[in-house]
């Protein structure tokens, strides 16, 4: 049986967060914080670090969910707030223990909130090391009353995720016997089709039935459009009750935004999902079938931060001057050293340039606190000398960060961060 670029689907799953009961209307009562996000950034320092970047969309299936449990959503322009009427509680905590997955003793609390960040500013990428983060209170941590909203003190590295569409396809390898996809609990949220073609691709494996062709590739289609928007992951099964083993490295995150393109995503826990697991959560642990106090359910609140981009600065110096010349240039100031290039740079006017490289990086900020000098020498073309003095020298802009190119670099460090460029005419 020839099976040459064979596309095997996945059933869609249901959409989450339907509710087939009458989403009841918002009438007048008292209503408390169930938790706070505020977001903070290094880069607004001029705002005591508050970052008024993000317009805050809740995902659809999250919106329908806090309109059934009583729940009001503000986007407070530099964070974002979740509340709930008071009366509602305990309507809330009897729904989680009603979601709950597994019997007890392993009961398991997976019911969340999500929410996608979209950029109100063109320019945040280029300011900010880290431009796609996924965050979730799973990682909150902090002494503090105020906790932090990450693995570590701010959106990293760690936090990426690569993002998929709602439709594509995978190649895998041969033989498996089922595709499954399932979300950041666990649970089995897509499955491949157990029709006879797959049941007879999988019991002919290691014979010659099963032909590739030329071309040796085998598709797994997947659809999530179905499902809520957030983390999947995608594995296969090698048999009927073998345990599957993902193919990404990595869950990924399905996610879209409007009007533009996401930078962030959170996932907000309401409870402990498991016990041990860590993190901070609004609703304390559900495990056993105590009363939960109405006091003791939110006023969380959360810090999201990021760390803006710390760039090489580099000072290009060039004479106005016809037939002079430039003498014992100097760039001096207290937050970093810079050396002179020991060559001139065309510039591409055609005029010549001194560069003047700084020995670090130093970060964006929105008022930039450094203050740089520069000194020399001009000699014109009759030998006179007179002496050059800017102070301060211009800070680096916010845009553009540029690569780091095949010119002047210091020897050792990490040249990734990208240069920040400044011309000064003398």
């Amino acid at each position: 049986m020839a099976a040459n670029n064979t596309t095997q689907s996945l059933f869609s799953g249901a959409r989450a967060g339907r509710n087939s009961s009458r989403v009841p209307q918002f009438d007048s009562g008292v209503y408390k914080p169930l938790f706070r996000v505020v977001f903070r950034h290094t880069f607004n320092n001029d705002t005591r670090r508050r970052c008024p970047n993000f317009q805050v969309v809740p995902s659809p299936t999250s919106a329908a969910l806090m309109r059934a449990q009583g729940m009001v959503f503000q986007d407070n322009g530099t964070g974002f707030s979740v509340y709930i009427r008071e009366s509602q509680i305990g309507d809330l905590v009897a729904y989680l223990r009603r979601q709950a997955s597994g019997k007890k003793p392993d009961q398991q609390y997976w019911s969340w909130l999500s929410f996608v960040l979209v950029s109100q500013d063109p320019l945040f990428v280029g300011i900010t090391k880290v431009p796609i983060d996924y965050g979730t209170n799973r990682d909150a941590h902090g002494p503090d009353a105020v906790k932090l909203l990450a693995s570590g003190l701010a959106m990293d590295g760690e936090d990426l995720h690569e993002i998929t569409p709602a439709q594509f396809a995978v190649s895998v390898p041969l033989p498996f016997y089922q595709a499954v996809v399932r979300d950041i609990s666990g649970r089995i949220v897509l499955v491949s089709p157990s029709d006879d073609l797959w049941k007879h691709l999988w019991e002919s494996r290691g014979t010659s039935e099963i032909n590739l062709g030329a071309s040796g590739h085998y598709y797994v289609q997947v659809d999530l459009s179905t499902l809520p928007l957030g983390l999947y992951t995608l594995g296969l099964r090698s048999g009927p009750h073998e345990p599957d083993q993902p193919i990404w490295p990595n869950p990924r995150l399905y996610t879209e935004a409007r009007p533009g393109p996401p930078l962030a995503f959170l996932d907000m826990l309401f409870t402990q999902p498991y016990r041990g697991a860590p993190g901070v959560y609004p609703v304390p642990p559900l495990f056993g079938d105590e009363p939960i106090d109405p006091t003791e359910v939110g006023d969380v609140t959360y810090e999201l931060r990021f760390d803006a981009r710390e760039t090489w600065w580099q000072y290009y110096i060039v004479c106005q001057t016809p037939e002079s010349e430039l003498l014992d240039l100097k760039v001096f100031g207290k937050d970093a050293t810079f050396t002179q290039a020991t060559k001139p740079v065309i510039l591409p006017s055609g005029q010549l340039a001194t560069l003047f490289q700084s020995d670090k990086t130093l970060g964006l900020r929105e008022i930039p606190p450094q203050r740089f000098a520069l000194t020399g020498t001009r000699r014109d073309k009759r030998g006179k000398l007179s002496p050059i003095r800017v102070d301060p020298l211009p800070a680096a802009p916010i845009a553009p960060v540029w690569p780091v190119g095949d010119g002047f670099n210091p020897d050792g460090p990490d040249l990734s961060n990208g240069t920040s460029e400044m011309f000064v005419y003398v």
